[in-house]
């Protein structure tokens, strides 16, 4: 896969939740996003939570959390009364059990967190019976895709393989390094192993050469 920049993540982003949308979301539904936010050229942007506005203009109830506080913080003054933003960790979301329609984790930020696994067991959780999970992902055949996008936003990669790509956060102020970021490829089996170990049915649609969506179900 070569010249990739054809695809734009914002457009990725927008396929999928246009999908959730036709899933059929109906006024008086609920919708959590976790990870609201992608870097990009080294300021934060908060595409996912803006890519859910078509949603809030049906009358949908869209929630949001992060890790940031600073992204809370500013993701709130974007939004205003909009959506409802509060810091969370995505291994303890601080929602009571079966409270969304739907739960959403778009821009690959999936692949961001530490135990992807504890991650979508608590979605899951906070998924009503009937609700589904939306989860967008990178494809195995997304590395150059990946080295490419993250050059392109200044991210400093320390090492890929065959699953992930590896990147270290340099402070502005400073020059100190940061903690190690992963971004994770994912095949269709592991994505399938994911929900079987979560207990959860799935669906999975390939939107580009790049990348997956997956629509996960309780059993």
């Amino acid at each position: 896969l070569k010249n990739l920049s054809f695809i734009p993540r914002q457009f990725i982003i927008f396929i999928a939740l246009l999908l959730m949308m036709s899933i059929a979301a109906h006024a008086g539904d609920t919708t959590v996003d976790v990870g609201n936010t992608e870097l990009q050229n080294n300021n934060e942007i908060f595409l996912n939570l803006k890519t859910l506005v078509p949603l809030i203009n049906r009358g949908i109830a869209i929630h949001g959390v992060d890790i940031n506080e600073e992204i809370i913080k500013d993701a709130r003054d974007l939004l205003g009364i909009k959506a409802k933003i509060q810091l969370a960790d995505a291994n303890d979301l601080p929602y009571k059990y079966n409270s969304f329609e739907y739960v959403t984790c778009m821009g690959a930020t999936f692949g961001n967190f530490e135990d992807p696994d504890k991650c979508l067991s608590e979605m899951l959780r906070v998924a009503k019976p009937k609700g589904r999970v939306v989860l967008g992902v990178y494809t195995k055949n997304a590395l150059d895709f990946q080295l490419q996008l993250y050059r392109e936003i200044g991210l400093h990669i320390t090492g890929h393989d065959d699953q992930a790509v590896y990147s270290e956060a340099i402070s502005q102020e400073d020059g100190e390094s940061g903690p190690i970021c992963i971004h994770r490829r994912f095949t269709k089996e592991r994505l399938e192993e994911i929900a079987k170990n979560s207990n959860a049915k799935i669906e999975i649609i390939k939107l580009t050469p790049v990348s997956y969506v997956a629509v996960l179900q309780k059993v």
